[in-house]
C-alpha cells in the first residue's frame, strides 16, 4: 500500500521518511487485520459453543466457575471492539486516543488477571481442597505468584500511557494511516509477557506433576490434564509470538496492539471452564438416569498401588467429595475381575472435586 496522492500535512524530508512511512502503513494495516481476526475468533468461539453453554452453564448454580465463564465471554469482546474502533478511525483526537488506548491497556491487564485466577483456583482445588490446615498458606502463595505475574503489566500500562500522550499527534500521513499512533514501545515491553508465561508454565507443571504422581486414577483429573494441556500449548504459542513480535519494528504494533493475546487467553479459558462444567453435568446426569451405579468403581493402575493395599475409587452422589476405599489385600487374593463391596471398605479418604 503506497501513500501517493495522499493529502497529508507533513513535508517530505527525503527517501528515508518515505520508507518509514510506508513501513508504518504496512504495520498498521497488519495490526487491523489481526485485530479483526481476533474478534472473529472470539465471536466464532461464542457461537460454536452456545449450545453447550445453554445446556451446562445457564442452569448451573452461581459460583466462581460460572462468574469466570461469563466474564471471559463478555469482557474480552468488548475490549476488542473498543480497540478496533480506535484502529480504524481517521484523524482521532488526542483525548479519544488516550481514552480508548487506556481502556485497551487496562482491559488486557484485567483479562490476564482473570484467567490467572481461574488457573490458580484449579491448581489449589486439585492439591489442597481437603487439607484445611494448608488452605490459607497455599492460597496465599499462589496469590503472591499471581501478583508477581500481573504487576509487570501495570508498569507496561504506565509506560504505554506516557508514550501515547507524548507522541499521539505525530501521524506522518493522517489521511492514509487511521488510528492512534505512538513512537514504538520500550525495548523492555516483552517483560510483562515473560512473567505471565513463566507463571502459567509453573501452574501447568503443578498440574502435570499431580496427574503423574496421584495415587488414584480419576476421570476428572484426566480431564483437567487434557484441558490444561490444550490451554497451555495454544497460549504459550500466542505469548511467544507477542514477545518476539514486540521486538520487530514492522510487527511490534501488530503483536502488542491487536488484542490477539487477550482474545486467545479468554477463549481458551472459557473452553476450559466449559469442558469441566460439561464433564460434571454429564456424570451426574448418568447417575440420575441410573445408567451408572451410585458408586462408580475405578481401578488404580497396578504400578501405582501399594504392595500391601488394593485401592478402589468410590464416587459418591453428592457434588462436593469423592471417596476412595482402601482395602487390605493383594490382587491375587481377590481376582482381577472382582468388585469390592461396601463391607470390604475399611477406610474412606476424601478426594477433591473440580467444577
Amino acid at each position: 500500500m503506497g501513500i501517493e496522492g495522499s493529502n497529508y500535512t507533513v513535508a517530505i524530508s527525503g527517501p528515508m521518511w518515505l520508507e518509514e512511512t510506508e513501513n508504518l502503513v504496512i504495520g498498521m494495516q497488519n495490526t487491523r487485520y489481526l485485530a479483526l481476526a481476533s474478534i472473529s475468533f472470539l465471536l466464532y468461539d461464542i457461537v460454536s459453543t452456545i449450545g453447550l453453554e445453554s445446556q451446562y452453564v445457564w442452569s448451573a448454580p452461581w459460583n466462581f466457575g460460572r462468574v469466570a465463564f461469563h466474564f471471559n465471554r463478555l469482557f474480552a469482546p468488548i475490549i476488542q471492539i473498543v480497540q478496533i474502533v480506535s484502529l480504524f478511525r481517521f484523524h482521532p483526537s488526542p483525548r479519544f486516543c488516550v481514552v480508548t488506548s487506556g481502556i485497551y491497556a487496562w482491559g488486557t491487564c484485567i483479562i490476564v488477571a482473570g484467567v490467572m485466577s481461574v488457573l490458580i483456583a484449579r491448581v489449589w482445588l486439585l492439591y489442597f481442597r481437603n487439607q484445611p490446615t494448608s488452605n490459607f498458606s497455599t492460597f496465599g502463595g499462589l496469590s503472591a505468584g499471581w501478583f508477581r505475574a500481573t504487576v509487570p503489566y501495570l508498569f507496561q500500562i504506565l509506560n504505554f500511557k506516557h508514550k501515547l500522550e507524548v507522541h499521539v499527534n505525530q501521524n506522518p500521513a493522517p489521511d492514509v494511516i487511521p488510528g492512534c499512533l505512538f513512537d514504538g514501545l520500550s525495548k523492555w515491553s516483552w517483560i510483562p509477557y515473560l512473567g505471565s508465561t513463566l507463571y502459567e508454565t509453573l501452574l501447568f507443571g503443578l498440574t502435570v506433576y499431580k496427574v503423574y504422581t496421584a495415587e488414584y486414577e480419576l476421570p476428572i483429573i484426566n480431564r483437567l490434564y487434557r484441558d490444561g494441556t490444550y490451554y497451555f500449548v495454544v497460549v504459550l504459542a500466542a505469548n511467544i509470538f507477542t514477545m518476539a513480535g514486540s521486538q520487530v519494528p514492522l510487527i511490534s504494533g501488530c503483536a502488542t496492539g491487536s488484542g490477539f493475546l487477550g482474545s486467545i487467553m479468554s477463549a481458551m479459558c472459557s473452553r476450559m471452564l466449559l469442558s469441566t462444567k460439561s464433564f460434571e453435568s454429564e456424570r451426574h446426569e448418568r447417575i440420575r438416569e441410573q445408567s451408572m451405579s451410585i458408586r462408580e468403581t475405578i481401578r488404580v493402575p497396578r504400578f501405582r498401588r501399594n504392595q500391601n493395599s488394593t485401592y478402589w475409587g468410590i464416587i459418591e452422589v453428592d457434588r462436593t467429595t469423592l471417596y476412595i476405599g482402601n482395602v487390605q489385600g493383594r490382587d491375587g487374593e481377590r481376582g482381577e475381575g472382582q468388585i469390592v463391596t461396601e463391607g470390604d471398605s475399611t477406610q474412606l479418604t476424601p478426594l477433591p472435586v473440580m467444577y
